[in-house]
């Protein structure tokens, strides 16, 4: 009998172990991969629901909650949620005996409408355990897109753009900026937000808007994102190809290799020039920060330059204009030569006393130090040279355009002053030599 006894409690004990095992095994039953789901066992979810339009993952200024809509909790890779619950007018909703383990959050996608996505979860992957009780917090944005996506979206459509950032804040007007992804080109108006400058990677949100072949994003917000991106390579294209971009180039950072100048106007601070390569003629905008900072003259008809700048639309959309976005945009290659003399002139001529006439020379001045400086503009001298003992000098190679001449005054005795330089302003043209005298005065007798 004992022996009986103890074969019964054997068999009796196994039975129960493999019930235990069936329990588990069942328990598992529909979820996901890797899971083990101990039913005794819970926690508590607490989920928090807002737009987050400017995407900074935290609730501030501008954002909203986000309530009447149904959040669901399932395993991953389940069919079946575990619960589904809406959120209260604050956007918030509990949670309660939630299994333990990873639980995924699914949110009703009719508040979402065809303009928001989810933008993120906090934390992400959650990981429930026991006893716990986890704050979540599901912010809904516009969506991430690429560039060529949002030059193909609807009139008025909000998404986020990133990519490299091809001029630096202030650089254009109305806050734009440029950027480029890969995919495509586009300008970004009235941006606000943090400093920008070139090779950034830049977050911006925006309306897209479409005038005829040119689509900008309006009214951005703009952010940096971590990482710096290696130069963008301009794309070379003639005169002609930059006035016509079209959509391929709309907003594009364009190269032109070589062009003569046709005209030029200076106004409020702005050199607009007409450019032509033979193909075409393009209009160009050079600030006079632009050329201070490239120590540049106003380019001048008859020169030549190369130009590296922002294909920018006119009214209409129908033709571009390029705008230049710092000095090492600009190059004049065209030079010419000034050469000239720095003199006391002679006295008036007067009779000796035998009546005979006597004629007095000029005295030249050595050592005085000649400064070339853009008309209009001023700035730092672009040429510099120094009188001989004859007094003269020679400036070679300066860029193509118009200079007012002066001296540095601490090369000249200070008795003297400058009289009336010719010729002013003083034109350097293409492979010439433009002469200039420089009178300086003694004190008038009393």
């Amino acid at each position: 009998m004992t022996t009986l006894h103890a074969d019964l409690r054997t068999r009796w004990t196994l039975l129960v172990s493999l019930l235990i095992i069936l329990g588990v095994l069942i328990g598992c039953e529909g979820s996901g991969p890797g899971q083990l789901i101990d039913t005794d066992r819970s926690g508590i979810i607490d989920v928090e629901v807002f737009a987050d339009l400017n995407r900074s993952r935290t609730f501030d200024g501008g954002d909203s909650p986000i309530g009447n809509a149904w959040v669901a909790l399932r395993f991953p890779g389940a069919a079946d949620t575990i619960q589904r619950l809406t959120t209260n007018s604050v956007g918030e909703v509990r949670f309660s005996d939630v299994p333990v383990g990873v639980i995924e959050l699914l949110l009703d996608p009719e508040p979402l409408g065809d303009s928001l996505v989810v933008s993120h979860q906090t934390p992400d992957p959650l990981r429930l355990i026991r006893g716990q009780s986890e704050v979540v917090r599901l912010g809904v944005s516009y969506p991430i897109v690429k560039i060529d996506t949002a030059r193909g979206s609807r009139q008025d459509r909000p998404v986020f753009v990133e990519g490299v950032a091809l001029n630096g804040s202030g650089a254009l007007p109305n806050s734009a900026i440029h950027l480029w992804d890969g995919t495509g080109w586009l300008r970004a108006e009235a941006t606000t937000g943090p400093t920008i400058e070139v090779g950034d990677s830049v977050r911006v949100r925006g309306r897209v808007h479409r005038t005829g072949e040119s689509v900008v994003l309006r009214e951005g917000l703009r952010a940096r994102i971590p990482g710096r991106n290696p130069d963008v390579t301009p794309v070379p294209v003639t005169t002609r190809e930059a006035r016509e971009a079209g959509a391929s180039l709309d907003a594009a950072l364009v190269r032109i290799e070589t062009a003569g100048v046709v005209q030029t106007v200076f106004q409020g601070g702005v050199a607009t020039v007409q450019i032509s390569d033979g193909s075409g003629t393009l209009m160009v905008q050079i600030p006079q920060g632009h050329l201070l900072a490239g120590n540049l003259p106003i380019p001048r008809a008859g020169g030549t330059v190369q130009l590296t700048g922002l294909l920018v639309p006119q009214a209409g959309g129908t033709s571009w204009m390029l705008r230049t976005r710092s000095g090492s945009d600009v190059n004049i290659s065209s030079t010419g030569t000034m050469t000239g003399r720095v003199f006391i002139p002679a006295p008036d001529d007067e009779d000796d006393e035998e009546g005979e006439p006597v004629r007095f020379q000029d005295t030249p001045l050595a050592g005085v130090t000649v400064q070339a400086r853009a008309a209009q503009i001023g700035g730092q001298p672009i040429g510099e040279a120094v009188t001989g003992s004859d007094g003269t000098f020679q400036i070679f190679g300066l860029p193509t355009g118009a200079y007012e001449v002066d001296l540095d005054p601490f090369t000249y005795p200070d008795s003297l002053t400058i009289g009336t330089i010719e010729p002013t302003p003083t034109l350097i043209l293409t492979n010439q030599t433009t002469h200039v005298t420089v009178p300086l005065l003694p004190p008038a007798e009393g």
